[in-house]
């Protein structure tokens, strides 16, 4: 019998994490502008290689739930931009393959993320206009990173497995 319609089976409770939160997490270097190196996974071609792992790895509903991250496969006019201003957010998962299906917590280690933003500014904005002029200006990035607590006996456990490698 499968385990969806065993209506029999007592439901199971994860109480290891007992709180989780969002930290915000800012680069060092607050200069934004074309060539400059903001480190926060080296993937080299990181636009088409996003774009060839999503194509082949997202379905029709996650797709359309990535339209403020700037993903449209089906070519929607939802990301034409009107006002000076937009934000948007890029899920981690979406853009390196590490992260998509890796789900434990990562102790004890240091992660650098670099982004190389590029002289053309026309491989990140695309108009219909021939000639149009583009200014793009960077004003923050954020890499928001989850943080969670666990439970003191989980905690204890975890640092006696940490303890024990070092």
């Amino acid at each position: 019998m499968s385990n969806i319609i065993n209506i029999l089976q007592k439901p199971q409770f994860d109480n290891s994490i007992i709180k989780k939160e969002y930290h915000s997490y800012t680069s060092y270097l607050q200069s934004f502008k074309n060539n400059d190196e903001i480190q926060i996974d080296r993937t080299r071609h990181l636009g088409i290689t996003t774009e060839i792992k999503n194509f082949t790895s997202l379905n029709k509903r996650e797709s359309e739930s990535l339209l403020n991250a700037g993903w449209s496969p089906f070519n929607n006019e939802e990301l034409t931009i009107v006002s000076a201003y937009f934000n948007f957010c890029i899920p981690l998962k979406m853009l390196l393959g590490f992260a998509e299906d890796f789900n434990k917590i990562i102790v004890n280690s240091k992660h650098e993320l670099f982004l190389l933003r590029s002289k053309d500014k026309k491989k990140a904005i695309t108009t219909t206009l021939a000639n149009e002029q583009i200014k793009l200006s960077i004003l923050n990035i954020t890499w928001k990173m989850p943080h969670v607590q666990l439970a003191d006996a989980y905690k204890l456990e975890m640092f006696k497995k940490i303890n024990s490698r070092q």
